[in-house]
C-alpha cells in the first residue's frame, strides 16, 4: 500500500503494509508538526536541516521518556524486593512463634 504525508512543504509517498497505514500518518503530522513549528522560530534554514533538527528532538523526547519508564520500572521492583523481605521477615517471625508454641505444648 502506498501513502503520501506531507512533511513541511514536501510531499513524500511511502510504502506500508495496510495495518501500518494509520500509525504512520499520525507519525507523519507529528514530524510536520515539529517542522513547521521550527520553521516559525527559526528563519533561513533549509527543510533538509530542518527535518534533521526535529528528528533530533523526538530521539531526545524518546530517551528521555525512556530513561523515566527504567526508573519508574527500577522504583517498583525494589518496592517488590521491600515487600518479599518484610514478607520473609513476617514468616521468620510466625516460624519462630509456631515452634515456641509447639514446645510449651510439648512440656506440658
Amino acid at each position: 500500500m502506498i501513502i503520501e504525508v506531507r512533511i513541511g512543504k514536501n510531499k513524500y509517498k511511502l510504502n506500508c503494509r495496510p495495518d501500518e497505514s494509520d500509525n504512520l500518518l499520525e507519525f507523519a503530522d507529528r514530524l510536520d508538526s515539529r517542522v513547521r513549528e521550527l520553521q516559525e522560530n527559526i528563519e533561513d534554514m533549509s527543510e533538509n536541516h530542518l527535518l534533521v533538527i526535529a528528528g533530533l528532538m523526538l530521539e531526545q523526547e524518546l530517551q528521555l521518556k525512556t530513561d523515566q519508564m527504567s526508573g519508574e520500572l527500577k522504583q517498583q521492583l525494589y518496592s517488590e524486593d521491600d515487600l518479599y523481605e518484610a514478607l520473609s521477615e513476617q514468616m521468620e517471625n510466625i516460624t519462630n512463634y509456631v515452634q515456641k508454641i509447639t514446645k510449651k505444648i510439648e512440656n506440658l
